[in-house]
């Protein structure tokens, strides 16, 4: 009996030293991904500044310079606080870090389903592999928080996919929104 015990603590200190050493992971790899991350929506902005509304995109581009920021402090926490971490701050720490991911996906997929109108096939056209390509690139950049990729990859193709199934029902539109 005691020996189960001394086992299950075993494997819970091993957990806890996974479940750090990942965070630890996630938080280094996080400053790239920040700043490919603005530098495509800089990019997004000057291209579509002609063709969307500018207090939109001014807008959209704001609120992602938060979430980056917070996505940056978070990553400076972990890796002061990851090393000594527990386990409840773990848990709370990948939560926010899955929020933050969410965030800033729901904000790609509204760049491309609400800010670009759906008639604007050029416009379209640019920004839907954009918001695709995000989400790829969000998938490798939370390889060490999976949970995190998923929850940016649905964030941000979901929106897209309901403008395309909701806007004129033309059979690419319908096969756009169902993939």
């Amino acid at each position: 009996m005691a020996s189960n015990r001394a086992e299950a603590t075993t494997d819970k200190a091993q957990a806890n030293a996974i479940q750090r050493n990942l965070i630890t992971v996630a938080a280094g790899q996080m400053p790239v991904a920040v700043i490919g991350n603005s530098v495509v929506a800089l990019f997004c902005v000057a291209i579509l500044w002609s063709a969307v509304p500018p207090a939109g995109l001014l807008t959209w581009l704001a609120v992602m310079g938060v979430l980056n920021v917070a996505r940056l402090r978070i990553c400076a926490q972990a890796r002061r606080v990851a090393p000594s971490a527990d386990a409840a701050w773990m848990t709370r720490h990948v939560r926010r870090f899955s929020v933050l991911a969410a965030m800033t996906g729901l904000l790609w997929g509204v760049l491309g389903s609400v800010q670009v109108p759906l008639a604007d096939d050029e416009m379209r056209a640019f920004a839907t592999p954009i918001v695709v390509s995000m989400a790829a690139a969000a998938v490798t950049s939370h390889v060490a928080l999976p949970a995190a990729g998923r929850v940016y990859v649905i964030a941000a193709v979901l929106p897209l996919s309901i403008s395309y199934l909701l806007g004129p029902p033309t059979r690419p539109h319908i096969a756009l929104g169902i993939l």
